[in-house]
């Protein structure tokens, strides 16, 4: 079939699954982003768009594949809405015309699961059992005007595409989608097309749990051959190629403006998406760094969840939405040298000299020096997202969340937009206006760390450090470092001030992340919960 013409085709299909977008669903932590990006990889892929008509759908050389991704890695998965969504679509595309279309279940599920018989789809359809029903293709005999007896072929047949159109128009897309799919199965479901259904239908569960398959489609794309590569080390091309890759595909769906071509907006040819990879490879861009933040994002979250089995399916999917947003965050901060420089002096522990005309280095050096602060942006991530999953703990109740419900889930929501030196934050129920979360783990014998992160939040004057680490207290910003190792704590009274909290109040340690912290009585307040003795 004419490329131009499967689009088209595709293009009514879209009707009626316009709402798919309005949700914000979690798309099952990357999964089928991640399939999406496996599939461009392959060769026979013309392109691929995602939440379009489904989950995915794949433009291939020889069939188009209308794919559903479900991650289940515990719960159980519901087998009869999958079906009839995907006979749905399947048949809704034969009937506007389309050609060689194969219904695809990928999933990640501990079970083996096969096809369903042609009663099952019955029952599937129907929503109850029953036997297999006349074919609605069966021929009827009548006769002409002059007695002769005739073949009359069912209404369906003979229908054309825009009759079918209209009949959508009135009788499906208007209504919910159950009452949608159930008036479209009574009209056109058939023993014929549930066979063919069936035998086009490809079922893959042997999927791998998230992480370890982001492993194998990051190790696909590192095999693809860029001759002009300047990134010389396997492992930094392999976590800066998965993190480019799946910026490239969110920002297809994330950044649409619903204008008159959606599916133009939202098409990944993969001529142009290995042009992508290529041209950020070969070229040092501010996107390189913010691809490999994306991983770093990515690899703390499946370190999160692989070490914490005791978190609940609510929790899991209120962290997913919270690193999904930080990701979109992290991209556009960062999209700059000065945001990058906003994020170093932020986790910092270096001297300020080393960071001295950091926007004038190059790509590659500022690159080199957010490669050195990895264990720091985590720090930071860690106890970000932990002191938001405290604060919104409400919302593990909502099965719909509110538009103010969802900017709660954004990091960008408690961040100082007017503070462009570092990253200056304001939790609700915080005691004071100006909060920052600095550099990990400080100890007695940790150097010039410490005076490195005081030289430089002297000049920040933020009035609370979130710092993980033996020192807590009261402290003026007029002392000298020694001071503070000394522990000479001040009343709050006192002008200039700022309050280090240990935070061994907040647990982001594996396994914790089950966890609820009450903030409010903890590090929102002006007093520590140990009192304020000496270290």
């Amino acid at each position: 079939m004419e490329k131009n013409k499967k689009y088209q085709i595709i293009r009514k299909g879209y009707r009626g699954e316009a709402k798919r977008d309005a949700s914000s669903k979690i798309r099952g932590f990357l999964f089928q982003d991640l399939i999406a990006i496996r599939w461009l990889v392959n060769p026979s892929t013309e392109s691929v768009c995602s939440e379009y008509i489904e989950d995915v759908i794949v433009f291939g050389k020889d069939a188009t594949y209308v794919i559903q991704a479900k991650y289940y890695p515990s719960s159980g998965i519901v087998k009869n809405e999958i079906m009839r969504e995907l006979y749905y679509q399947y048949l809704r595309m034969q009937l506007l015309g389309y050609e060689k279309i194969k219904p695809v279940l990928a999933a990640y599920y501990p079970h083996k699961m096969r096809k369903p018989s042609e009663n099952k789809m019955w029952s599937y359809i129907k929503n109850e059992d029953q036997a297999i029903k006349p074919n609605k293709e069966d021929k009827k005999t009548t006769e002409n005007s002059e007695g002769i007896e005739s073949d009359e072929e069912d209404k369906t047949i003979v229908e054309s595409s825009k009759d079918i159109e209209e009949w959508l128009e009135k009788e499906v897309y208007a209504r919910n989608k159950e009452e949608a799919e159930n008036a479209f199965f009574e009209k056109y479901a058939s023993n014929d097309t549930i066979k063919e259904f069936i035998n086009d239908l490809e079922i893959d569960t042997n999927y791998k749990e998230i992480g370890k398959y982001r492993e194998e489609v990051a190790k696909e794309l590192e095999k693809i051959n860029f001759p002009e590569c300047i990134i010389l080390d396997k492992e930094q091309k392999t976590s800066i190629l998965i993190g480019l890759a799946v910026q490239y595909i969110q920002g297809k769906y994330n950044e649409k403006t619903n204008g008159t071509d959606l599916l133009e907006e939202i098409l990944c040819t993969r001529e142009k998406f290995l042009e992508y990879l290529r041209k950020n490879l070969c070229v040092e861009t501010d996107e390189r760094i913010a691809a490999y933040l994306q991983s770093v994002i990515l690899d703390v979250t499946d370190e999160i969840l692989t070490g914490s089995p005791n978190m609940g399916e609510e929790q899991i999917k209120l962290l997913e939405c919270i690193q999904e947003n930080t990701a979109d965050w992290m991209r556009q901060l960062v999209s700059n040298s000065n945001g990058r420089l906003q994020l170093l002096n932020t986790v910092s522990g270096m001297s300020p000299k080393r960071l001295e005309k950091y926007e004038e280095k190059s790509i590659s050096e500022q690159y080199g020096i957010i490669r050195e602060h990895r264990e720091k942006i985590e720090f930071f991530l860690r106890y970000l997202w932990k002191i938001m999953m405290n604060i919104n703990q409400d919302l593990l109740q909502e099965s719909h969340l509110t538009e103010s419900q969802k900017e709660r889930l954004m990091p960008r929501h408690y961040i100082d937009s007017g503070e462009e030196r570092y990253i200056s934050l304001h939790f609700p129920k915080e005691e004071v206006q100006a909060v920052t979360i600095v550099s990990p783990a400080v100890r007695p014998n940790a150097g010039g760390t410490l005076a490195n992160i005081f030289s430089r939040m002297r000049e920040f004057q933020p009035e609370k450090w979130y710092m993980c680490g033996d020192y807590h207290g009261i402290y003026k910003y007029d002392m000298d470092i020694s001071q503070i190792k000394e522990a000479h704590m001040v009343s709050a009274l006192e002008e200039k001030c700022f309050r280090i909290e240990c935070m061994e109040c907040i647990v982001i340690e594996d396994g914790c992340w089950n966890q609820t912290e009450v903030c409010e009585e903890t590090i929102f307040t002006n007093t520590c919960v140990k009192g304020e003795e000496e270290k």
